[in-house]
């Protein structure tokens, strides 16, 4: 997301599957309410009825974070099958990433780590993303953020070298050659 929360609202309204991240959004600018609302809608659409139980279990959990309470929260998001997330490492970080409201800061690292070790080091997203500030002072949180932006240079370098931006038909700029 970037930081730019509203714009994720702005860009999901009424499009199919965007209930995710507008509740996200809507959580971290302390819109309770309305998060609640579009949590509620996503556990009713039929789309999340299926397929992967986790992401049902997922929004249980965020609609319990929304609503304050830490307890059901974190009992929901124990409760998800950690070898289907396993597949995707964003999503593995970003399940980490809600268990810090939820409460288990350990588990939070643990699989903040499982997903950088898997693949998923978006250092501009973990610096900017408000739900790990409380981790943003622990040594290991340090630790992790250090060989994170490591992989992220050595990544972005690589892409560079490649000739990734002129293949994108892009340019790379100040702004994008330091994140």
């Amino acid at each position: 997301m970037a930081g730019e929360y509203q714009q994720a609202i702005d860009a999901g309204a009424g499009k199919p599957l965007s209930e995710p991240t507008t509740a996200l959004a809507l959580m971290v600018l302390g819109r309770q309410t309305e998060a609640r609302a579009v949590l509620d809608g996503a556990l009713e659409n039929p789309d999340y009825q299926g397929g992967h139980p986790f992401l049902r279990q997922w929004f249980q959990a965020l609609r319990a974070v929304a609503d304050g309470d830490r307890a059901a929260a974190l009992a929901t998001l124990k409760q998800i099958d950690l070898h289907q997330a396993e597949a995707d490492p964003e999503f593995l970080y970003c399940l980490g990433v809600w268990f810090v409201p939820a409460g288990d800061a350990e588990q939070a690292l643990s699989l903040i780590e499982k997903a950088v070790r898997k693949g998923f080091f978006c250092y501009p997203w973990m610096m900017r993303d408000s739900l790990l500030d409380p981790l943003r002072t622990t040594a290991e949180f340090q630790t992790l953020l250090a060989q994170v932006e490591a992989r992220h240079r050595d990544a972005r370098a690589a892409f560079t070298q490649a000739g990734g931006y002129d293949v994108l038909g892009l340019t790379l700029s100040a702004s994008n050659s330091s994140s």
